[in-house]
């Protein structure tokens, strides 16, 4: 039996085999303990999801056991005839980035239809993949963001068309960009842009 410390809301369980074979899938119960059962002898990296849990997205960013990333994770080894127990997490909340978008002055006109993307940097850009939205009435929101620090791009083509790219801060390309910074439970707000064409 091992624990995720959530306060016992359903969070997924995924063991990944080190070498060939299945995966397996445990939902935790009541107090945040799960068993994964059935996995044959060898080492696995154990994988929590609570946003592609069965039972919907939680408030919590995923988490490697022991590590930032598969790669990086600590192997646990699961022999024959006896249990593992002690793998155990305490599962961080995720953050939010919201802002607002307008289109350039004099008019400054909330946009609509705008794409929102915000790309990890660092160690965690291994372990996640961009995050994205679209603007609705010149406001967005990015959730399920675990904590570190992200780049923040704006570009037509969700609806609405003819502005130029660009990247939190009016920055032309990602190597100037600014990152914004996400801490756990957290909502970082004003991570506004001006379109121009």
């Amino acid at each position: 039996m091992m624990q995720v410390n959530e306060n016992g809301r359903p969070v997924g369980a995924r063991t990944f085999l080190a070498r060939s074979g299945q995966p397996g899938y445990a939902v935790t119960g009541r107090g945040g303990a799960y068993a994964v059962r059935g996995l044959v002898p060898g080492r696995y990296q154990v994988h929590f999801d609570p946003v592609g849990c069965v039972y919907g997205a939680l408030p919590f960013a995923p988490e490697w056991y022991g590590g930032a990333s598969r790669s990086s994770a600590t192997p646990v080894t699961v022999s024959a005839g006896a249990a593992t127990a002690g793998v155990d997490v305490v599962l961080a909340r995720d953050g939010t980035i919201t802002g607002t978008i307008v289109g350039p002055a004099p008019a400054s006109a909330p946009l609509t239809g705008i794409c929102v993307r915000a790309t990890p940097t660092g160690a965690l850009a291994r372990a996640r993949n961009h995050v994205y939205t679209v603007s609705q009435s010149g406001s967005y929101k990015l959730t399920a963001l675990p904590a570190g620090q992200y780049l923040v791009n704006f570009t037509s083509g969700c609806g609405a068309s003819g502005y130029a790219a660009q990247w939190w801060q009016h920055a032309n390309s990602p190597a100037t960009a600014v990152p914004v910074t996400v801490a756990p439970g957290s909502v970082t707000k004003g991570i506004d842009a001006t379109m121009h064409s």
